[in-house]
């Protein structure tokens, strides 16, 4: 009976933990459209230069660019339990911005890989439309 209850302990701790971690992962271009519309409130996210921003990005997408000096203080903006889907060209400046952000805390987080290279490889849309705005956190 001891042992069942150690067990029965060691598994409700096992499971909360894993409740209680952020979700901070990789993601393909074919799973981008199931992440969006199972995270309705998904926020994306290009991480890209200015320069790239202005070549064309992902319909819909917030802009900041991971190498500006403000870059942490720019996504403190964002709400923390707000999913974010994270890009830049290849993959290399989003995965670090995504740990950037579950570092301090944001709990559902996905990079992008391949990045917007592998966006327009995979002859998914691209727009030239300005960047969504960002509603600052009460």
């Amino acid at each position: 009976m001891k042992l069942y209850a150690s067990l029965l302990i060691v598994g409700w701790a096992l499971i909360d933990t894993a409740f209680a971690q952020n979700t901070a992962r990789d993601i393909s271009i074919d799973q981008v459209a199931a992440t969006l519309k199972l995270h309705t409130n998904a926020l994306v996210l290009d991480v890209r230069t200015e320069g790239e921003w202005n070549g064309g990005h992902i319909a819909g997408a917030a802009w900041m660019d991971f190498l500006d000096d403000d870059f942490d203080r720019q996504f403190s903006k964002i709400e923390k339990d707000r999913p974010v889907v994270i890009y830049c060209a290849a993959g290399g400046r989003s995965a670090s911005a995504m740990k950037a952000m579950a570092r301090v805390g944001f709990t559902t987080l996905f990079n992008v890989k391949g990045g917007f290279n592998a966006w327009e490889d995979a002859d998914r849309p691209v727009s030239n439309d300005k960047p969504v705005r960002i509603k600052p956190r009460d």
